[in-house]
């Protein structure tokens, strides 16, 4: 098997906002994106190209982790507890209150049993 040619960092960066927007915004998986890109704007790379620069270099990531949706759960309970409704954003994209509230129970739970 040989090795994907090696894609110069300028041809990544000139692409990086589309990449995101696609990746993050549009909610495109790895392979729609690859696609995309390929037939758009003739940028070829592998799929372990991609995800070695979107997670690796570029950090983006769809979901959050553990600490971040456990440091969401206290600031809405204590909102919740002062009266106050929260909306909440996390990466900058709104989480709808239902997947919210089950994080939350899903995270709120996990201190009360340790």
């Amino acid at each position: 098997m040989s090795r994907a040619p090696r894609i110069p960092e300028t041809q990544w960066e000139v692409h990086k906002e589309t990449i995101k927007s696609l990746y993050l915004e549009q909610n495109k998986t790895i392979d729609e994106t690859i696609s995309f890109m390929a037939e758009n704007h003739q940028f070829y790379a592998s799929k372990k190209q991609y995800i070695r620069k979107i997670t690796v270099n570029w950090k983006l990531r769809k979901n959050a982790t553990k600490e971040e949706w456990e440091q969401a759960s206290s600031l809405i309970l204590k909102r919740k507890a002062e009266g106050k409704l929260t909306q909440l954003t996390i990466h900058g994209k709104i989480i709808p209150d239902k997947r919210s509230k089950r994080e939350i129970r899903r995270y709120a739970l996990r201190d009360t049993c340790k």
